[in-house]
């Protein structure tokens, strides 16, 4: 026993642990949890993030100065001499000597903010594709419970016309009722399979998908979610969504950098218009007689330089500009987005208030009233079906508004430059 126990213990050691992030069936799939995922497992983040980090180790050295020089020279060796005879002539010497370039002042500056721009530019371009696979994520987890939610509707439905069912078969052969409400109750419960069906299907193309956005394989297991969600709270206008978008998305905050680095590249290229320098020293050994130092101050002459930066500033203002055009069509089409969102999500909720506050009790006591009528003899069955298929079109009409806001939402979020899944719902 001991040794099974032992045995037992290393089994359980050795075994690999579960992988991270991974939902057995039967939990229960949070969307905070699925966008979590989401991000980290994606690989084109990933590889975003590696290029980002590369980006990051160009700033400091786009701002350091040159490497200097070092030089050994033979100097002073008449023709025809033997060159490592040193001591028959006076000026010949062995030159050890350093040297150091400086390029036009602020230009080193102007350089490592070059590189600082581009490093942010590169993080915003990172931020929007997280932002847009967790706004993937979340439409993904949304469809699945839309799916979910229709299939346990008509199931709940289907349940109900069997009893339907059921009583009518009983009336029939009681000689009380007729074969056409049988048949007609039995149609519509074959129609009513037939969308079961194509809800089971849209579950099972949800969760196939929903595990390719976590990068897994589409069977793997999947847990659900929840029975019912709450609807999220919304606390943004029009005006208020595009102070939010100022701020955070991606793709305006990138344009505003490209401005910024279109400021420094002009101011840059002015710069290289005034002439750099450099320093030399040098220390010459000789054979018996005294070392001798040298030292040199050299500055580059720019006879042509001003027409060549002065084309170049013309070339970044003109790429200043054109970074200025692309900002302002992107916040055009960012408000579009936003207005777009805003008004599907009053349209969702307005449409909802009508079928919770007015179509859906009507329908609910139609059915009742129908459903009383027939169970004492004074309606036709054909009535009670059309009563309870309406209901049924309302109830599924209801979850799928609910859905459309959701994801209304989720545009808006993505519109913004907000990661979905992070908003709190409301109770």
């Amino acid at each position: 026993m001991r040794i099974f126990a032992t045995l037992l213990m290393l089994a359980t050691a050795l075994a690999p642990p579960p992988q991270a992030g991974r939902q057995a069936e039967g939990a229960v799939l949070r969307l905070d949890d699925l966008v979590a995922e989401a991000l980290s497992a994606n690989p084109e983040i990933a590889a975003m993030r590696e290029r980002l980090s590369a980006f990051e180790r160009r700033v400091q050295p786009a701002g350091a100065l040159p490497d200097p020089v070092v030089g050994l020279t033979l100097n002073n060796f008449p023709a025809g001499s033997n060159p490592f005879d040193t001591g028959r002539f006076p000026m010949t010497q062995t030159q050890i000597s350093l040297q150091q370039s400086f390029p036009p002042a602020g230009s080193l500056s102007l350089r490592a903010e070059l590189a600082r721009a581009d490093t942010r530019i590169e993080g915003e371009a990172v931020r929007e594709r997280e932002v847009a696979v967790a706004a993937e994520a979340a439409r993904a987890y949304h469809a699945l419970y839309l799916a979910e939610r229709s299939l346990d509707t008509v199931a709940r439905t289907e349940t109900l016309l069997e009893d339907i069912i059921a009583s009518a078969r009983g009336r029939y052969e009681a000689g009380e009722g007729s074969l056409q409400d049988l048949l007609d109750a039995r149609l519509a419960l074959a129609r009513l399979r037939i969308s079961r069906q194509r809800f089971a299907q849209q579950q099972s193309t949800g969760r196939a998908r929903i595990n390719v956005i976590l990068n897994r394989r589409p069977d793997d297991p999947l847990a659900s979610p929840p029975s019912k969600l709450a609807p999220t709270h919304l606390d943004l206008d029009f005006a208020a969504a595009m102070n939010a978008a100022d701020e955070l998305r991606p793709s305006l905050r990138a344009l505003d950098l490209t401005v910024e680095k279109s400021d420094a590249a002009i101011a840059l290229e002015r710069s290289l218009m005034r002439p750099g320098y450099g320093f030399r020293v040098a220390y010459g050994i000789r054979d018996g007689l005294a070392d001798l130092w040298t030292a040199g101050f050299v500055i580059d002459l720019p006879l042509r330089r001003g027409e060549v930066q002065r084309n170049r500033v013309a070339e970044k203002e003109a790429e200043r500009n054109a970074a200025l055009s692309r900002l302002r069509a992107e916040r055009n089409r960012t408000a579009l987005a936003v207005r777009s969102a805003l008004d599907e999500i009053a349209r969702a909720e307005e449409q909802l208030r009508l079928l919770d506050e007015e179509t859906v009790p009507l329908a609910t006591l139609a059915l009742e009233t129908a459903l009383s009528a027939y169970r004492a003899g004074r309606g036709g069955l054909d009535d009670v079906i059309e009563k309870q298929v309406l209901l049924l079109d309302l109830e599924l009409e209801a979850e799928n508004l609910a859905t459309q806001r959701e994801l209304a939402i989720i545009d808006l979020q993505a519109a913004i430059g907000r990661t979905p899944g992070s908003v709190t719902p409301s109770a």
